[in-house]
This record gives C-alpha cells, sequence and structure tokens, in this order.
C-alpha cells in the first residue's frame, strides 16, 4: 500500500469516527421525534411548532391529563396519540430499550413503565416473540435475560405520566 493511499484511510477513518461522535446520539429519553419512525411527520411539525423537539420534552409538556389536553389544542393532535406518544417516550425512558423495543412492547400490550415493571419475563418474551413474527418491528426479539433487566430498570424510572 502506497503511504498517500495508506493517508487517505486514516483521514477517512478519522472523519468517520468524528462524525459517528457529532451525530445526534440517543440515550434514554432524550430521542430527537423526527428521528422516530413511528411519528407521523404532521404530528411532528405540530409538536415542533410549539416546542417540543424530544422525546424528554414531550414528556415534560404531557405528563399529566390537563397538560395532555391543552397540548391537543395548541397542536391539533388528540389527547390519544399524544398519550400513546408520551407512554412511548416514558418506555424509552428504561437503560436498554430504543425506539423498536418501545413499538415491540407497545405492540404486545405493555402500555407504560409501570406495567413493564409488572410483568413477568418468561411470558413477556412467549408474547413478544409471537407479536414480532407478525409485526416484525425488531430483527431479534428480546430474550428473558433482556426483559429480566429492562422489567428491573423499569421499577427505578421515576413514573413522569399520569
Amino acid at each position: 500500500m502506497t503511504e498517500n493511499v495508506a493517508k487517505w484511510m486514516l483521514r477517512g477513518l478519522v472523519l468517520s469516527l468524528a462524525l459517528a461522535l457529532l451525530a445526534p446520539m440517543a440515550f434514554a429519553s432524550h430521542y430527537r421525534l423526527a428521528y422516530l419512525e413511528f411519528i407521523d411527520a404532521s404530528v411532528v411539525q405540530a409538536l415542533e411548532a410549539v416546542g417540543i423537539q424530544t422525546t424528554e420534552d414531550l414528556l415534560a409538556r404531557a405528563a399529566t391529563a390537563e397538560d395532555r389536553r391543552r397540548l391537543s389544542e395548541e397542536t391539533g393532535v388528540s389527547e390519544l396519540e399524544i398519550l400513546v406518544l408520551v407512554r412511548l417516550a416514558e418506555l424509552l425512558q428504561v437503560e436498554g430499550i430504543g425506539p423498536r423495543t418501545a413499538q415491540l412492547l407497545r405492540a404486545a400490550g405493555v402500555v407504560s413503565v409501570a406495567d413493564l415493571a409488572s410483568r413477568n419475563p418468561e411470558e413477556l418474551a412467549l408474547q413478544l416473540s409471537a407479536v414480532n413474527a407478525v409485526e416484525q418491528l425488531t430483527g431479534i426479539d428480546p430474550s428473558p435475560e433482556n426483559l429480566t433487566e429492562w422489567i428491573a430498570g423499569a421499577g427505578s424510572v421515576p413514573i413522569q405520566v399520569e
């Protein structure tokens, strides 16, 4: 390999690493709404118009029924849709649960962090596997070990949504 080729390869690697570090990162409850595939673009626009850009913003602005009613009036997004989104945002607070897993949990009937905290990991693993076989929301079914961690983690997430 020539010296110039090696330099260009090294520069490319450094640039790739820099872009990866600077790219929007998602940690529990810090997802940008625009990056979540399960939120319709018109809903994202309506929420962004009132200053809600992240799942953290959504949790802060829609924690109570009264908050969701006001937000619905401001945005034209139904209270039910806001509740579903804020519950998904709530699930994203659990370490290890990303957007697709939150969708899978929701599709399997897990409606909140408190609901997740009350589940049996082995039974939930079977439910998730059955739902995922039809919906294909994640590439791999969560294992009972993952679920045990998430269930324990759900118990320590501050419940913000009433």
